[in-house]
């Protein structure tokens, strides 16, 4: 079953220490897709890179520096809302084992979050700047993971150029 997904909704589940991720879709159906912290530490090593590839900036020798200010742009362009979550509506829920990405023909992302079976698919596609906005929310949930934000200053190796290993 795919879902494509018109808003996406985060919230860290303490109990079980694990990313909730509850998508709606335009019909207001909702499925809620787990992300681990291996699945997200893995995804935030490969980011980087993946987005250097695909950037306009990708021959700069200044393309960590370009991206960096683009996440920063990001955090202050794209809004958020905080709201509570109701948690009172059933959803479905199912773990993501496999997030896929492709660079599409304008420039968005489009981001497939799939189980193990490969029988729950949702689909969201942002702009690039969505998704510095979308990262940079999830590290936040997920504070106490000490998880590396690539895209922040300290993440920058000497001389402000190239990325530290994420371990």
């Amino acid at each position: 079953m795919a879902l494509i997904a018109q808003s996406i909704t985060l919230y860290y589940d303490q109990g079980r220490d694990r990313l909730n991720l509850l998508f709606l879709d335009a019909e207001q159906q909702r499925l809620t897709g787990v992300l681990t912290r291996r699945l997200l530490k893995g995804w935030l090593d490969l980011l980087p890179d993946w987005l250097s590839k695909h950037s306009p900036h990708a021959n700069s020798q200044y393309r960590r520096e370009i991206e960096q200010l683009q996440h920063q742009q990001a955090q202050q362009q794209v809004p958020v809302m905080q709201n509570q979550v109701s948690l009172a509506a059933p959803s479905a829920s199912f773990l993501i084992e496999t997030l896929n990405m492709n660079l599409l023909g304008n420039g968005s992302v489009r981001l497939s979050f799939i189980n193990g079976d490969r029988q729950q698919e949702v689909i969201l596609v942002l702009t690039i700047s969505e998704l510095h906005k979308l990262l940079a929310e999830m590290l936040a949930k997920v504070e106490d993971w000490d998880l590396i934000n690539p895209w922040m200053p300290d993440a920058l190796g000497p001389g402000g150029s190239g990325l530290h290993a994420l371990h």
